[in-house]
C-alpha cells in the first residue's frame, strides 16, 4: 500500500485506511483492545495465517481459535453467554412452576387453552431471547479482544478480553438496536432475506472492537468491507449457519432429557444444556465473523502488510 511521503500512517495498524488518525477516541479503545501488559506474557502464534483464508480455513480457524487458550476463552465467552441462557431458561420452564411466582404473587397466562404460565415467565422468555442476542455482540468483541492479540503475538487473560468488550458496550447495544429491526423483518420472510442481510453486517462487532468506531460507523464498515466479498461472505454464513445448526440439533436430545426431570431441576438442568451449548458452539459461530473481518481487511486493505510495516508482527508470522 503505498502512501503520500507528506501523509502520516494511522496510529494503529487496525485504524481502517481511510479513518487515518483522526478518529476521536478512537486511539483511546484501540489501545485497550491492543495493549501490552506491565507483567509480561509469553508470545503466541496466531490460531490463522494471515493470508486469504478460504470458507473451510475460517470454520477450521474458528475452532482454532477456541484450542489456542481454550481455559481463557471458554471462561471469557461464559461470563457473556450464561447470565442471558439462565433468564430464558426461567422464562421457558422456571418461573411458571416456580413456588416463588405465587409467594410474591405474580399473574399467570393461558396458553393453548390448557396450559397456564406464569406471565412473568414470558417476559423473562423475552428478556432472556434479547439479552442472547445482545450477548452476540459482547462475545464478538471478546474474541475480537483474543485475536487481535494473537495476531500481533501478544498473550491476553479473559479479564482483559471482558474489559475491552464491555468499554464498547456503548456501540454494541446501538449497533444491536439499529439492527434488530431489520433483522426481525428479514426473518419474518421466511429467514431467506436474513441470509443476504447478515452476510453484509456479520462483521460489525470485530469492526467497533478492533478499530474503537461507533455504532452507525461500525454497521457501515461492515457493509462496506463485507459488500466488497459478498459472496463469498454469504457462502460463509451459510455453511456457518449448517454447522451451527448440526451441532444444535445434536444437543437438542439432553435438552428434551431435561424437560422429563421434576421441578426446578428441569430448568436448571435447561440452563446447563444451553449455557453449555451458547459457550462452546456459538464462540465458534463469533469466531467466524471475526475471521470474515480478519480476511476482508488483509485481501482489500492489506492488513497484513500493514502489521508487518508497524513491526508488531512475530518473528515467523
Amino acid at each position: 500500500m503505498e502512501a503520500d511521503g507528506n501523509a502520516q500512517r494511522p496510529a494503529s495498524p487496525w485504524v481502517a485506511p481511510e479513518a487515518g488518525s483522526e478518529r476521536p477516541g478512537g486511539d483511546r479503545h484501540r489501545r485497550v483492545a491492543t495493549q501490552r501488559h506491565a507483567r509480561p506474557e509469553p508470545t503466541v502464534r496466531s490460531p490463522v495465517p494471515l493470508r486469504p483464508m478460504t470458507a473451510s480455513d475460517m470454520l477450521d480457524g474458528a475452532f482454532r481459535v477456541i484450542k489456542l487458550r481454550p481455559k481463557r476463552v471458554l471462561a471469557a465467552a461464559a461470563a457473556v453467554v450464561v447470565p442471558p441462557q439462565i433468564v430464558l431458561a426461567l422464562g421457558q420452564g422456571g418461573l411458571d412452576r416456580n413456588p416463588l411466582a405465587g409467594w410474591l404473587g405474580w399473574g399467570s397466562l393461558s396458553v393453548a387453552g390448557s396450559s397456564t404460565v406464569s406471565s412473568w415467565g414470558v417476559l423473562a422468555f423475552l428478556a432472556g431471547t434479547l439479552l442472547s442476542s445482545l450477548s452476540l455482540f459482547f462475545l464478538g468483541g471478546v474474541v475480537t479482544a483474543f485475536v487481535t492479540n494473537w495476531v500481533m503475538g501478544r498473550d491476553i487473560t479473559a479479564r482483559d478480553a471482558l474489559a475491552t468488550s464491555f468499554r464498547r458496550g456503548g456501540p454494541f447495544m446501538g449497533a444491536w438496536a439499529i439492527l434488530l429491526l431489520p433483522k426481525l423483518v428479514a426473518a419474518a420472510m421466511c429467514y431467506l432475506p436474513l441470509l443476504f442481510f447478515v452476510a453484509l453486517v456479520v462483521v460489525t462487532a470485530p469492526a467497533i472492537t478492533a478499530e474503537g468506531i461507533g455504532p452507525w460507523e461500525g454497521i457501515r464498515r461492515s457493509a462496506s468491507l463485507m459488500g466488497r466479498r459478498y459472496w463469498p461472505a454469504v457462502l460463509v454464513v451459510f455453511l456457518t449457519y449448517l454447522v451451527e445448526t448440526a451441532l444444535r440439533y445434536s444437543g437438542l436430545l439432553l435438552g428434551l432429557v431435561t424437560q422429563l426431570l421434576p421441578a426446578p431441576a428441569d430448568w436448571i438442568g435447561l440452563a446447563l444444556v444451553n449455557s453449555a451449548y451458547g459457550v462452546v458452539v456459538q464462540t465458534a459461530v463469533v469466531s467466524v465473523s471475526v475471521l470474515l473481518y480478519l480476511d476482508a481487511r488483509i485481501r482489500t486493505e492489506g492488513l497484513d502488510l500493514e502489521l508487518r510495516a508497524a513491526d508488531v508482527l512475530p518473528a515467523g508470522a
